[in-house]
Parts: C-alpha cells; structure tokens; sequence
C-alpha cells in the first residue's frame, strides 16, 4: 500500500490556515483516505492541536528558520521513507525541497508569480523588493518540481497552463466557505449595534497587498456623501496585528484624510469568530492588488452580505455578478458606487441573489474534500499499477 505525506507545514496563518483546518475536519470524515495519511505540521501550532484532537498520525516540526530548514532538507524526505510514502500532497506550498523517489501534487496560491506584468512587489525598497522577486523564483522553482499543481480558478488554470506549468498536470478545486465559518454562521444570530452605521468588513492580514490604506480617501468622502443626505454613515471594519508596521501606516493614512473616525481595528481574529463577526457587518470589501481566491468572497456570500470588490480580470473571473466593482483609485467614482449599493434596494438584493447563485456554482464538482481525495487516490492507483512515475 502507498501512504501520503500531507505537508501542512507551509499554512502559517490567514486563509491558508483557514483553510489547512477545514481540511483536516472533512478529511476526518474519509475513513478510507485517512488509514493512509500521515500529518507534517509545525509543532504547537492549530493544525497540531486539531491532529491530536482528530487523532490523526502527524509528526510536528520546531518554528522558526531552522525548524523549515530541517523539514525542507532532511525531516521531510526522512518522515516520508519512514512511513512508506510514495505522494506528498500541499494544500499550499510545495513538498519539501529533498524529496527524490516522491509523486508530488501541490497547491500553488501565488497568483503574483502568474502575473509577472503586475510589478507585485513594487512598493518596497530596492534591496527587498529584489529579496522578495528572487524569493518567487526559488517558490517557482520549487512548485515545477511538482507532477500534479492546483489552483483555485479557471482563471489561474488557463495561466498556468499557457505558461509557467504547461508541462505539468493543473487541477482546479475551487473554494467554499470552511467548515469553522459556516458553523460560527450558524451559531451567532444577526446582530447590528447601530443601524445608523453601516460597517464594511476587510478581513484580512497586514500586508500591503491589500491596499487598505487607499481606502482612507474613500472612506472620508463616502461619508461626506451619507452626511450631504443625511443618510446613515459608514466605517471600515478591519482585523489587523495592532503594532505592526502597515497597521500604523493605514491609521496615519485615516489620520491625513480626516477619516479616523471611520475605522476600527478588532485586533487578529480567530478562525472561529469569523462567522460572529460576520453577523455584526453590513457587507465584505476587498480591493487587493492581486488574489488567487479570496476567501473574503465565499464568507460574504455564505452570511448573505453584499461584496465590494476591486474591477481587475482575474476577480471578475471568480465573483461575475456576485460583487460590486470598484476602482480604489478612483476615489469620488467608488464612494458612489459603494453609496448607491446601500440606497439602491434592488440593486443591493441582486448582489445577495448573486452571491447565493454564486455560491451553489462552486459545488458543481462536489466539496473540495471530495475532489482532494479523488486526486490523491488517482495518483495512488496509478503508482501502485505504475502508469505514473515510479
């Protein structure tokens, strides 16, 4: 029999975490799957927690550089033989960099490498925007070692193929709400503090990718709109490390534009306070530069709340009538935009019907899980009757 390494080493935190735990739980539920899986995580870490209290067969991996390299370089390959691994499957990221004699199948969620022509890392300084740019390389690299990539849109899938991994085998399992937010959805009831606010949530991490700050502007002339006729005002709702660096530049760019009033930082959220915060909120925003899927876009159409996204291909691609599109350099443009969507009834209860809509299409192909564990089965079958490498 073949065993799988699944490498959740790389989920640290955010979506990929989010999404690394709702695998765990429905993996839990594939008995078949589950007798020949074994768990690499990072020790002390959620996915650690929830092996033990799923009772899956893992071995942890210290934090920190060194703890990487050792998985990277020896810990990795060595679990593998250890266990009689024949496939290593990353939900994102890659198998460890020394894994010879392995079937690797895995999940590639840099959208930024796939659009080279968008200068991803153009707002930092010289010497770690080339860091950064020689970074991509080594994770390139490292994702073409793989036989099988997965990616979340047709829209990457088309990319990749063209491109980048026209030589590899590219899957697309497409996002759905996880399993935690779905149940803190259905345990929180609907609850508005004030129904003179209307608040805009941006989930998300402190990375500069996001754009929060341009949403300083946008903010404040929103509200000039709802204060002109004397309709309800709008704050934005954000969930960000408190001292980190691009949290202080988003307070000093609501500083400069007079909007401070208008935002509030709840601090980093826990998986399962998502739905609770969801059921507090009057809509979901998300005017990132690029993302491979957001998962701001499937929790926004799970809790029934209008998304504003931004205008670029690759969002259109995923959301079609199930969001707003907005240009955040556009300021005057997109605070009408966004204005209208909570004046306008119709318009706003086509975007809800959109989203459900939306939301059924990603079921097409069955749950995630499913098309996981229909990949990794293949790639098994065919090792052990030697169709695949060997």
């Amino acid at each position: 029999m073949s065993f799988v390494l699944i490498n959740l080493i790389p989920p640290r935190a955010g979506g990929g975490l989010q999404n690394a735990l709702s695998f765990l739980t429905q993996l839990a539920e594939k008995t078949d799957l589950r007798k020949v899986c074994i768990i690499a995580c990072v020790s002390n870490s959620p996915i650690h927690t929830m092996c033990m209290e799923l009772n899956f067969p893992h071995e942890t991996f210290s934090t920190g550089i060194l703890g990487r390299l050792y998985f990277e370089l020896f810990g990795g390959i060595n679990m593998a033989w250890r266990n009689r691994a024949r496939v290593v499957f990353s939900i994102f990221g890659n198998a460890p960099l020394v894994s010879p004699g392995l079937y690797k199948i895995s999940g590639f969620a840099l959208s930024n490498i796939l659009h080279p022509e968008e200068k991803f890392w153009s707002f930092l300084p010289y010497n770690k925007r080339k860091f950064k740019e020689f970074k991509d390389v080594l994770r390139l690299w490292a994702a073409r070692q793989s036989h099988e990539i997965i990616v979340e849109t047709e829209y990457l899938a088309n990319r990749a193929r063209k491109d980048m991994f026209s030589d590899k085998i590219v899957h697309v399992v497409k996002m759905e709400p996880s399993k935690l937010v779905l149940k803190s959805l259905q345990e929180n009831d609907l609850i508005k503090n004030d129904d003179n606010i209307v608040d805009l949530l941006y989930l998300s991490g402190p990375h500069p990718n996001k754009r929060i700050h341009l949403l300083a502007e946008i903010l404040f002339e929103l509200n000039k709109l709802a204060t002109h006729n004397k309709t309800c005002s709008f704050r934005l709702v954000v969930t960000l490390p408190k001292q980190h660096l691009y949290t202080r530049q988003i307070i000093a760019a609501f500083e400069k534009s007079n909007a401070s009033d208008f935002l509030i930082n709840l601090g980093s959220v826990q998986q399962e306070d998502v739905g609770k915060i969801l059921r507090r909120v009057d809509g979901v925003i998300n005017i990132s530069k690029l993302e491979s899927f957001s998962n701001n876009w499937v929790e926004a159409w799970a809790a029934e709340l209008p998304l504003i996204s931004v205008d670029a291909d690759w969002a259109r691609a995923s959301c079609n009538d199930a969001a707003i599109y907005v240009d955040p350099l556009r300021v005057k443009e997109t605070a009408s935009r966004m204005y209208d969507l909570y004046c306008d009834r119709k318009t706003y209860n086509k975007v809800i019907q959109a989203g459900a809509d939306q939301l059924l299409s990603l079921k097409e192909k069955g749950m995630k899980i499913n098309q996981y564990e229909f990949i990794i089965k293949a790639a098994i079958d065919n090792i052990s009757t030697n169709k695949l490498y060997n």
